[in-house]
């Protein structure tokens, strides 16, 4: 069932709740804010803040893809209770939904 509630769907589709998917995403618009900052400033003063943005983004695609291999773990843990959940029918394989009989068909 999909969520909703157009405050949690986002967060609840990528595996966070509410309050988590709001300090994550007031983490990345201070990095990408510094950034912004960091890189006007070394537009005119090339001498300053050299490598900063470049590292940041090198930072924040380390984090993006962590979070990523977190996801897929879940996914995978997901799909591995899925399949302990089959059970058989006249030699058939048939997933069990908890909010549903399992019917032959």
């Amino acid at each position: 069932m999909k969520n909703s509630n157009i405050f949690t769907q986002h967060p609840s589709e990528v595996r966070m709740s509410y309050l988590e998917h709001t300090k994550f995403a007031l983490m990345l618009s201070r990095k990408t804010l510094t950034c912004a900052v960091a890189s006007l400033i070394h537009a005119f003063f090339p001498f300053l803040f050299v490598t900063h943005t470049s590292t940041t983004i090198k930072k924040l695609q380390d984090i993006f893809e962590k979070r990523q291999q977190e996801i897929d773990q879940q996914e995978n843990n997901n799909v591995t209770l899925k399949a302990s959940q089959r059970i058989r029918f006249d030699g058939n394989s048939q997933q069990i939904y908890p909010d549903r009989i399992a019917q032959r068909t």
